[in-house]
């Protein structure tokens, strides 16, 4: 029996070994089949075309026309990318998933015949740390520019907020470029052609819309500020942090605050933008928190809302030890856990009357559909142009106004409460005053009394309130204002010329100073009177607002001694024509009392910086102008240069 069963076992132990051997065939034929599948995809890419340079190009969007390719060894040089990288063509698609590994792009440009040899590229990413540049240099070789968010703002080629490079196709044939985009996060990188000339205009518009946008949002926020000043409200304060944080960071992910807040010339901290995503969070969830809150509400929304603000912060700690991945991932997952929860309660609070939630979800709406857009467009479901990328921009100042208008709602809300309780309470009292009256007369009689006692002095508290307030607007108006021309005084004077001056400063713009003088002012309150002398003055004051532009001022410093603020930017041809103006305007004569009045008057000139750089030199220089007008005769106008030390007798001349 040994021997018999020895035949048995010995021949069905082979037929389980040709049983492996074939399913492991099969599994190397399928996996070779899939290898081949996937090379002969990369193998068959065809490369984009290049893309020609014409009149209308300038502007375009140029994403249909560059390939790219992920370096998975984190390792390549541009010379081994540009001889053997396998790229692939974008087919117009400008969002990119996120990678741990460099992207490489490609763009290949040629020059209609008729087009001028200079051009520049722009890429607009929302935020990436690293990026360079690959051009040709002529001599086989490519020069390399290097700058992102984890760079000085210096290195970059242009001082802008976005990534924009000169190239100069003056040699016949293609060029060839190559950017290497080093990212974890979901990139957007819209890649455009332009013109110099044109890429300027484009710039204006866009900074216009930004300064509109940040300016409404961070003069909205500023209000709020005061607000919770005087009325000392938290949800103020919430709604000051929460619109700050928010300007911040949205100026730091568009690359705004590259150009106009971080120094240019030191390396910028690399978690900045999560950390900031972060703490907008933690205001928005406060904010909504205390602006939602009803004693019908379950603890569990306060303590849940609480708990969130808590993990956010610990984004912003993770961001700060060098941890932004954790610090983006949870932007992501908590704002998704709260979002749902709070915009039904919004809903709920709308539906109970409490109209703030309305407005809540009015503000908050366009900034979450642009948000979601910004994702979208990363994913490559959306197109990247002006408005589905900065449309969030927009969308954040409406979030301010909208709030704003939330908590001014929730003001009248608490004022109407407060009305309707005062309104049950004295219901409650008439009632119980009817009662009374069955029994006692004499009680409703001493209550009648106060109560008429009361009304008397209710009224007299509010009259003099009213006083209050007209006097603190009457005392308001004479700190910065002359009382006899209502002309801007000194002291608004010189909060105005500190603001030119900072604004000249930052802008190497320029700006003047005129001093004037009314000539034989004296001969008339002595021969015709003060009060001719009053009139002469105020209409002297209405002359020289409507001799100058909108946006100068006209300051009375006292007597008859005028200062006019000729703000930046303006000309010295410019600053000619308005003393032109000025003296036309004395020319026609005064008419007080029936009697016809000649007044002429005395001008000294300084500009900035030419003839100071602060408001002593500034004014110094046109005081001393104004002396030699007034020593040369009547009707002059004199300008000192600081430079040369001379007083110039035509006007800027």
């Amino acid at each position: 029996m040994y021997q018999s069963a020895m035949p048995c076992n010995s021949s069905h132990k082979p037929a389980s070994t040709l049983y492996n051997k074939r399913l492991m065939a099969a599994l190397c034929c399928v996996v070779l089949c899939v290898l081949a599948v996937f090379t002969a995809q990369l193998a068959h890419a065809t490369p984009s075309q290049p893309f020609t340079l014409d009149a209308a190009s300038s502007g375009k969007s140029v994403n249909a026309y560059v390939d790219y390719f992920i370096d998975n060894s984190d390792q390549m040089t541009v010379e081994e990318v540009a001889a053997s990288a396998n790229f692939i063509p974008t087919e117009g698609r400008a969002g990119f998933s996120p990678s741990m590994h460099p992207l490489w792009l490609r763009l290949r440009l040629e020059r209609a015949a008729d087009m001028q040899p200079r051009w520049l590229i722009e890429l607009q990413p929302f935020y990436v740390n690293e990026i360079s540049f690959y051009a040709p240099d002529g001599k086989g070789g490519f020069t390399r520019k290097t700058s992102g968010g984890d760079y000085p703002f210096s290195t970059r080629e242009i001082e802008y907020r976005q990534y924009v490079y000169p190239v100069d196709l003056s040699t016949e044939g293609t060029m060839t470029l190559y950017w290497r985009i080093q990212s974890p996060a979901a990139l957007g990188i819209p890649v455009s052609v332009w013109r110099s000339v044109d890429w300027s205009n484009s710039v204006l518009i866009q900074y216009a819309f930004f300064g509109l946008c940040f300016g409404v949002m961070l003069g909205l926020a500023l209000y709020n500020l005061l607000i919770y000043i005087r009325v000392c409200d938290n949800l103020f304060l919430l709604y000051f942090c929460m619109i700050a944080s928010f300007t911040v960071f949205a100026a730091d992910y568009i690359g705004l605050a590259d150009h106009l807040i971080w120094p240019a010339d030191s390396a910028p901290w690399s978690g900045r933008s999560p950390a900031l995503s972060n703490l907008y969070g933690i205001f928005i969830v406060l904010f909504a928190r205390r602006l939602l809150d009803s004693p019908q509400l379950s603890i569990w929304f306060s303590r849940f809302m609480l708990l969130v603000a808590g993990l956010y912060g610990v984004g912003v700690m993770a961001a700060l030890a060098g941890y932004p991945i954790v610090a983006g991932i949870l932007t992501q997952y908590l704002t998704a856990a709260w979002l749902l929860p709070v915009l039904l309660v919004a809903v709920w609070r709308t539906h109970q009357g409490f109209w703030p939630a309305s407005f809540f979800l009015i503000g908050y709406g366009p900034l979450l559909v642009f948000l979601g857009v910004w994702v979208l467009i990363a994913e490559n479901v959306l197109e990247a142009n002006f408005v589905t990328q900065y449309g969030a921009i927009a969308a954040g100042a409406w979030e301010a106004i909208f709030f704003s208008q939330a908590l001014a709602e929730r003001l009248n809300a608490l004022k109407r409460e407060r009305e309707l309780a005062l309104k049950m309470v004295l219901q409650t009292q008439q009632e119980k005053l009817l009662e009374s009256q069955k029994h006692e007369a004499e009680l409703e009689c001493k209550v009648v009394e106060r109560t008429a006692r009361l009304e008397e002095e209710a009224q007299a508290h509010q009259q003099t309130i009213e006083q209050l307030q007209a006097s603190e607007r009457l005392l308001a108006n004479m700190a910065y204002r002359d009382p006899l021309t209502n002309l801007p005084n000194r002291r608004m004077f010189n909060d105005q010329f500190a603001y030119c001056l900072s604004a000249a400063k930052r802008h190497g713009d320029s700006f003047a100073l005129v001093l004037l003088d009314l000539d034989r002012f004296k001969e008339v309150n002595d021969t015709v009177g003060h009060d001719a002398g009053d009139a002469v003055l105020i209409e002297v004051a209405k002359r020289l607002q409507g001799a100058v532009r909108s946006l100068d001022m006209v300051v009375r410093h006292g007597g008859d001694e005028f200062a006019l603020l000729l703000v930046a930017p303006v000309t010295e041809a410019e600053v000619a024509s308005i003393i032109q103006r000025v003296f036309a305007a004395f020319s026609a004569p005064l008419h007080f009392a029936g009697q016809s009045l000649s007044i002429n008057s005395s001008a000294g000139v300084a500009l900035y910086p030419r003839d100071g750089l602060d408001q002593k030199q500034l004014y110094k220089s046109a005081d001393t102008a104004l002396y030699a007008a007034k020593a040369a005769g009547t009707n002059m106008c004199r300008v000192f240069n600081q430079s040369s030390g001379e007083v110039q007798s035509a006007p800027l001349a």
